[in-house]
């Protein structure tokens, strides 16, 4: 059963080719991550692992225009899904996520980074994948929300 359940969100990964996103503060937070953007995602697999290489813009409220880039790499492993992000060259765990339902993948434990939590969820719609990322910590209070399709 659990190897059914990682495969067929590995089947839906393996068909992403694009996001968009828009982020937003909440009550509380001083920083000005808040804006759009959208890009593409090319997918390199192996063995047990996907990784994203997203290409993208993004527009902050004032209407400047920065170019992104960024990868994750999803490894299946036994019942959960590892994310990883590269960073400075590096491949940095960040969290798991665990089978709530046929639609729904949350994390198993936050990722802390100094003093901030990470959580993501991973909902399953018919057309798209949609990442919800939520980002809390004495500065921060964020919401970011990917829509992979």
């Amino acid at each position: 059963m659990e190897n059914e359940r990682i495969a067929n969100l590995w089947q839906r990964l393996q068909t992403v080719s694009q996001y968009t996103f828009v982020a937003n503060n909440a009550a509380g937070s001083q920083t000005d991550w808040s804006g759009q953007g959208s890009g593409s995602v090319a997918i390199e697999t192996g063995d047990s692992e996907i990784t994203f290489i997203e290409t993208g813009i993004y527009e902050t409220p004032e209407g400047k225009i920065l170019n992104t880039r960024n990868r994750y790499r999803w490894v299946s492993e036994k019942s959960e899904i590892q994310i990883w992000q590269l960073q400075r060259g590096e491949w940095v765990y960040l969290l798991s996520l665990e089978y709530v339902s046929e639609f729904e993948w949350k994390t198993r434990e936050p990722h802390l980074c100094v003093a901030d939590e990470y959580v993501m969820d991973l909902k399953v719609e018919s057309d798209a994948l949609l990442v919800t990322w939520q980002i809390k910590g004495p500065r921060k209070n964020e919401r970011i929300e990917y829509r992979y399709c």
